[in-house]
C-alpha cells in the first residue's frame, strides 16, 4: 500500500505539468492547463505580467508573447492559487483561439520552460486525488462522466460522482467491520466476551448480503449501459440485412441491391434505445460461394462473432427455406429470429420469430425493445444504486463472495480464524471500491484511461 502522506510529498516534489485540454482541431477556443509549483512563474513569463492575489480566480485578458518577443495570440487566463484549485496545486488555465498552430506553439513554449513537462494521461485528476481534493471513487466517476454516451450512462455516472451508491457500500463495510470485531473478540478473549453466537453471525452475514444484492444486480445493468450491446446481423444473401441496418440507423449506410452478395465487408452503426447504445454490424450473406471476396467477408464474420453479445438472424418472410446455422457462430449466445417482408401477402411468419418490414418500418420498435430486453429490463433499475465501473463491480462481487463464504464457514462450524479471513477480505474489497486502500499499480491503471489534460 502507498502511504497517503508519502504520495502527497511525491506529487509536490515532481515537476509542473502542462497539457492541451481540448481536441487538437480548428475550433473557436483552445484550452491549456498547467499545474504545479511553477504555474505562476509560467503565467508571468508568458503574459509579461505579475499575478497579484486580487486577480486569483479571475478571468484576465492578456497577450501571449513568445520568447522572441512576437505576439502569438490574445488570450484569457485564470490562475488558481493552491490549494484552492482542482489539483490542490497552483493551476493556470489558458483560453486561446482554437488554431492548431497557436495551441501547439503555446504548449511548446510552456513545456520548454524550466521544470515543466507534458502531463501524462489523467495526471491532473491523479494529483487531485493524491492531494486529498477528491476520493478515488469520485476520480473514477469523472472518467465515467467523460465516457458517458447516453442519458442512462450519464445518470449513473453523475450518481456515482455525487456518492449515493457509495453511502450504501460504506454502510455494508461498517457492518462487516463490526461483525469482524465481534468474531475476533470471541476468538481472542473468550473468557471475557464468551463464545461466538453462530446464529447471530449468520444473521449479520445475511443482512450484509441482502444490502449488497440489489447493488450487484443493478450494476449488471450499469455495466451494460456503459459498454453497450453489440449484435451481429446474419443471414443468407438478399434477405434484407442491409435494409434493416439502414432502416434502424435512419441512414443509407449499406448498399441495397437485388443482386445477392452485395455486402462483402462489414458495416457497423450505433443506435440508442432506452438509454443503451446498441451497435449493429451488417455482415456478408452466409452461403456457399466461389467468390474469394465473399469468402474473406465470411471469415470476417467468424472474427466478429467472438466480440458480439448476440445475433439478429434475418430471414426472408416470403420464403419457407430454413436457414442452416453455420458451425462457426456461437449458438450459446442470444439469437433474435427476424422475418423480413411482412408487408408482402405471401409472408411466412412462424411462431418464435419477430416479423418486420424494412419497407414500412413495421415491427422495428418491437425489435429494438427485444434487443435491450434480451439482456436487461431498464425499468427495474434505479441509477442511485448501481455502479458502472468494471473494477468496482469486480470488487463488489468479490466482497459478496467473501461474505457468503464467511456465512458458510460459520454455519459449518469452521475455525473462526477462517471466518475472520473471509470478513477481512470482504472489508478489503469494499475498501477498494471506496478508494481507501490502493497501490501505485492500481492508480496507474485507473488514471491511464483518462485523456491527457484531465
Amino acid at each position: 500500500m502507498i502511504d497517503e502522506l508519502s504520495c502527497q510529498k511525491k506529487v509536490h516534489s515532481i515537476k509542473t505539468i502542462a497539457a492541451i485540454a481540448t481536441p487538437l482541431i480548428p475550433s473557436a477556443i483552445g484550452i491549456l492547463r498547467v499545474s504545479g509549483p511553477d504555474a505562476e512563474h509560467i503565467a508571468n513569463r508568458l503574459f509579461k505580467t505579475k499575478i497579484i492575489p486580487d486577480n486569483y480566480r479571475k478571468m484576465i485578458t492578456a497577450n501571449a508573447i513568445q520568447d522572441n518577443g512576437n505576439l502569438l495570440d490574445q488570450c484569457c487566463y485564470v490562475f488558481y492559487k493552491g490549494p484552492h484549485s482542482y489539483t490542490g496545486e497552483d493551476v493556470l488555465e489558458i483560453f486561446c483561439h482554437g488554431s492548431i498552430y497557436i495551441v501547439k506553439e503555446l504548449i511548446q513554449t510552456i513545456t520548454t520552460m524550466p521544470d515543466c513537462v507534458l502531463a501524462k494521461n489523467g495526471e491532473f485528476t491523479q494529483r487531485a486525488f493524491l492531494n486529498g481534493k477528491i476520493p478515488l471513487s469520485k476520480a473514477e466517476a469523472i472518467l465515467d462522466i467523460i465516457e458517458s454516451n447516453s442519458e442512462a450512462s450519464h445518470k449513473i455516472a453523475i450518481n456515482q460522482y455525487t456518492g449515493h451508491v457509495y453511502e450504501s457500500i460504506s454502510n455494508c463495510r461498517d457492518h462487516t467491520m463490526t461483525l469482524l470485531q465481534k468474531v475476533e473478540a470471541s476468538l481472542e478473549f473468550p473468557d471475557d466476551v464468551g463464545g461466538i453466537n453462530t446464529e447471530a453471525v449468520s444473521k449479520d452475514c445475511s443482512e450484509i448480503i441482502q444490502s449488497l444484492t440489489p447493488i450487484i444486480n443493478a450494476s449488471d445493468y450499469g455495466s451494460i449501459v456503459k459498454k453497450g450491446l453489440k449484435y451481429l446481423i446474419v443471414g443468407e444473401p438478399n434477405v434484407g440485412k442491409s435494409s434493416l441496418l439502414n432502416k434502424l440507423s435512419g441512414e443509407s449506410r449499406s448498399i441495397v441491391s437485388e443482386t445477392a452478395g452485395t455486402t462483402r465487408d462489414y458495416i457497423d452503426i450505433s443506435i440508442e434505445y432506452n438509454g443503451i447504445i446498441i451497435t449493429l454490424i451488417d455482415t456478408a450473406g452466409i452461403r456457399e460461394t466461389s467468390s474469394d471476396i465473399e469468402k474473406i467477408g465470411i471469415e470476417k464474420i467468424k472474427e466478429l462473432s467472438e466480440l458480439a453479445d448476440g445475433y439478429i438472424l434475418v430471414t426472408d418472410g416470403t420464403s419457407s427455406k430454413p436457414f442452416v446455422w453455420p458451425h462457426f457462430l456461437d449458438q450459446e449466445k442470444p439469437i433474435i429470429n427476424v422475418r423480413n417482408k411482412i408487408d408482402k401477402p405471401s409472408n411466412n411468419y412462424p411462431n418464435g420469430s419477430l416479423g418486420i418490414s424494412c419497407v414500412t418500418g413495421a415491427g422495428l420498435t418491437e425489435l429494438k425493445e427485444t434487443l435491450v430486453h434480451t439482456f436487461v429490463d431498464p425499468s427495474q433499475y434505479e441509477p442511485n444504486h448501481m455502479l458502472c465501473n468494471l473494477r468496482q463491480i469486480t470488487a463488489l462481487n468479490n466482497a459478496y463472495s467473501c461474505i457468503k463464504k464467511a456465512q458458510e464457514h460459520i454455519e459449518l462450524k469452521t475455525t473462526l480464524d477462517i471466518v475472520c479471513i473471509d470478513l477481512r477480505d470482504a472489508i478489503e474489497a469494499l475498501s477498494d471500491i471506496m478508494g481507501d486502500s490502493f497501490t501505485e499499480e492500481l492508480l496507474d491503471g485507473i488514471f491511464s484511461k483518462f485523456c491527457i489534460g484531465k
